[in-house]
């Protein structure tokens, strides 16, 4: 007696081999996108580490002079303002304003992240589009 094969036997074969590679397609992607996250959480986390390790050291520079200033070795006209600058990363400065106020002590007034390199175009600019054809 001969046994009848059917053809559904070959197409569970393709069915299989097409799922194993789509589910090896997605762990791949998975993979390479995980890579990527871990990637811009350190650029992250190395930038926030310089940040405030900036900040606090512009913070004892303040302390230190305002210290000064009560202690009398330092005097600045009241109004009188400077900048304090440390370095944050690679072409960057925190950058603080204080001024000197009525009571005899230096207040910040502004604080922000200033990039310090000279900016260079990637090449010639292009037409812009006007709306026209």
């Amino acid at each position: 007696m001969q046994q009848q094969t059917s053809g559904s036997t070959g197409l569970a074969s393709v069915l299989m081999i097409v799922m194993i590679l789509a589910l090896t397609c997605f762990g791949v992607l998975a993979l390479s996108s995980a890579r990527a996250d871990a990637a811009v959480s350190a650029r992250a986390e190395t930038f926030s580490a310089g940040y405030y390790a900036a900040e606090g050291r512009l913070q004892r520079r303040l302390a230190h002079l305002d210290a000064e200033l009560q202690e009398g070795r330092l005097s600045l006209p009241e109004g009188s303002s400077l900048e304090l600058a440390e370095p944050v990363g690679h072409a960057q400065e925190l950058r603080m304003a204080v001024q000197a106020g009525p009571d005899g002590h230096c207040r910040a007034v502004s604080c922000g992240l200033v990039y310090t390199d000279r900016w260079q175009p990637n090449g010639q600019p292009g037409e812009l589009w006007n709306g026209g054809e």
